[in-house]
C-alpha cells in the first residue's frame, strides 16, 4: 500500500508533464517575425507603379505599409504609383501571434518628372508621312504579320483590334476581331476609332485604305519587300508606339541572325547554288518573283530563284516550272483541310514534277505559311529553314 502511495504522486507528475508538452511547443513554434522586402524599381517617374514585395521571415500575418507620401496598405504585396517629384522613405510593419518588427527601406524611392514626349513623323511603305505628338495609344491590325510586329516591339496591350487570322502570338486570340483579312469589317474599325489602322498593301489594292481615311482615321501600310524592310517595319512600330528601345532589340537581334546566314553563304559560287522553285499553291501554279522577301530568302540562303526574272507573286505554267528543272522545291502550308493540298500535288507519284532534280532527289521541302508569308519577326525563322533546306551541308 505505502508503494502504490508513492507511485501515484509520480504518475500524476508526468501527466502533468506530457500535458504541458504542446504548449510548450506551440510557445517555442511562434516566433516574432522578421520584417523585409524588395522593390521593383527604386526610381520611377511619376504615376509609374512600383511593385512592392513582401520577403519577411516568421509567418506574418499582418502588414501595415507607409509609402512616405500619406498613403498605406494593409497588402501583402502592394504596388503604389507617386503623384508627385521626390524621394519617399518607404516603411513594413509586419506582426503576428508572437509580436511585431518593422523595416525601413534603407534606399529610398526615388520619383521623377515624366519625359515629355516629343513631336515625330513616320512614312509608311506608301511614302505618305504622317505626324504624332506622342507615342499612339491604340492600334487596329489588319495584317497578322502587323499584329506579330506590334506584340514583338511590346506594344501587345495597345492593340483593341486584329483580324481572324492573327493566331500568333496567343495573347492575340484575346483581342477583339474585326474580321477577315481580305474583308475586314471598316465600319466596326471606325467604331472603334483607333489612333491609327495597320493596313497592308492589300487593303491599299482593295480600296479599304481609302475608305477608313474618308472616314478620318491614320492608316499606315506595311508592305516591305526585303528583309531590311521587315526590319525597318518594326522599328516604325517602336516608334509610333513609344518602344524604340525594344524595337531596336528585336531589329538587332534578327540582324544577327540574318549576317549569321548570309556570311556562310556569301562565298558560294553561281555553281554551288540550288535552283529553287517555290509554291505557294499549285492551281493554278503560284510563286514568287522579283521584289518579294521570299525571292531575298532564297538568294540570302544560298539558292537562285528559278522565277527571278519575274516580279512579285505570279502564276506561272507548270510546264514552264518543269523546264527550269529545280533542285529544290519549297512548298507552304495551305489552310484548314488544304494544309498539305500542294505538298502533296507536288510529291504524287503522277506529279508534273517527277523528272526534276528536286524530285528525284527527294529534296522537296513543306514549310509552315505562318513563317513563310508573313513579313513580320518570324521571317528569320523562314530564312533559318530555307537555309537548311537548300544547304544542309552548311547549316545541317
Amino acid at each position: 500500500m505505502k508503494r502504490l502511495q508513492r507511485i501515484v504522486p509520480l504518475v500524476s507528475l508526468l501527466l502533468v508533464l506530457v500535458m504541458a508538452l504542446p504548449l510548450a511547443a506551440g510557445c517555442e513554434g511562434t516566433v516574432a517575425p522578421t520584417a523585409d522586402f524588395s522593390l521593383g524599381k527604386a526610381q520611377v517617374v511619376v504615376g509609374e507603379a512600383v511593385q512592392f514585395t513582401d520577403q519577411s521571415t516568421g509567418d506574418p500575418t499582418g502588414w501595415a505599409w507607409d509609402f512616405g507620401d500619406g498613403a498605406t496598405s494593409a497588402e501583402k504585396n502592394p504596388n503604389r504609383a507617386y503623384g508627385s517629384v521626390g524621394s519617399y522613405t518607404v516603411v513594413l510593419k509586419v506582426t503576428n501571434a508572437a509580436g511585431s518588427d518593422v523595416k525601413i527601406r534603407s534606399a529610398y524611392v526615388k520619383v521623377e518628372e515624366a519625359p515629355t514626349p516629343t513631336a515625330f513623323t513616320i512614312t509608311d511603305d506608301r511614302g505618305k508621312t504622317f505626324s504624332f505628338d506622342k507615342p499612339i495609344d491604340s492600334i487596329i491590325s489588319l495584317a497578322p504579320s502587323n499584329t506579330e510586329i506590334v506584340f514583338a516591339v511590346g506594344a501587345g496591350d495597345k492593340l483593341i483590334g486584329r483580324t481572324d487570322y492573327c493566331n500568333f502570338p496567343p495573347e492575340a486570340a484575346s483581342i477583339e476581331s474585326i474580321g477577315g483579312f481580305w474583308s475586314p469589317d471598316k465600319e466596326k474599325i471606325v467604331i472603334l476609332n483607333p489612333d491609327i489602322v495597320l493596313a497592308a498593301k492589300l487593303h491599299d489594292q482593295m480600296g479599304d485604305v481609302a475608305w477608313l481615311e474618308e472616314k478620318g482615321l491614320k492608316v499606315i501600310t506595311l508592305d516591305p519587300k526585303t528583309l531590311s524592310g521587315i526590319l525597318d517595319n518594326i522599328s516604325l512600330v517602336g516608334e509610333l508606339t513609344g518602344k524604340e528601345a525594344e524595337a531596336s532589340q528585336v531589329v538587332t537581334d534578327m540582324q544577327s541572325r540574318i549576317d549569321y546566314v548570309r556570311d556562310r553563304t556569301a562565298g558560294l559560287s553561281e555553281g554551288q547554288k540550288p535552283r529553287v522553285l517555290h509554291v505557294t499553291w499549285h492551281d493554278p501554279l503560284w510563286t514568287a518573283g522579283q521584289d518579294t522577301f521570299i525571292n531575298v530568302i532564297i538568294e540570302a540562303a544560298g539558292g537562285i530563284n528559278i522565277f527571278d526574272d519575274l516580279t512579285g507573286d505570279v502564276q506561272v505554267d507548270v510546264e514552264a516550272a518543269v523546264t527550269r528543272n529545280p533542285g529544290v522545291i519549297t512548298v507552304v502550308t495551305g489552310h484548314g483541310e488544304a494544309m498539305r493540298t500542294s505538298y502533296d500535288y507536288v510529291i504524287a507519284d503522277d506529279s508534273l514534277f517527277k523528272n526534276t532534280d528536286a524530285y528525284m532527289n527527294g529534296r522537296i521541302y513543306l514549310i509552315n505559311a505562318d513563317l513563310a508569308c508573313r513579313a513580320g519577326p518570324r521571317i528569320i525563322e523562314a530564312l533559318e529553314l530555307f537555309a537548311r533546306f537548300i544547304h544542309p551541308e552548311i547549316f545541317g
